[in-house]
C-alpha cells in the first residue's frame, strides 16, 4: 500500500464537513471531517470539489496555497 506521506508529488485532499466541502494540501487524518478523496492535481481536486459541492449544496472552502495564485 502506498503511504501518501512518503510521496514527493503534491497531494490535495477533499474533505466534507457539516458546513462545507474543503480542499487541503496534503493528507492528514482528520477528526473534524470525512475524507472523500485525494488527488495529485490541484485542478482535478478543485473540479471535484465544485461538482461535489453543487451536488450536496455546500460551499467550497479552499485551504491550499494554490488558491492565492
Amino acid at each position: 500500500m502506498l503511504d501518501v506521506a512518503d510521496t514527493q508529488t503534491p497531494i490535495f485532499s477533499v474533505y466534507r464537513t457539516e458546513k462545507a466541502i474543503e480542499l487541503h494540501a496534503g493528507c492528514e487524518k482528520a477528526v473534524f471531517a470525512r475524507l472523500i478523496c485525494t488527488q495529485n492535481s490541484y485542478v482535478n481536486a478543485y473540479e471535484f470539489c465544485e461538482r461535489l459541492a453543487q451536488q450536496v449544496g455546500l460551499p467550497i472552502q479552499d485551504y491550499t496555497q494554490e488558491s492565492s495564485q
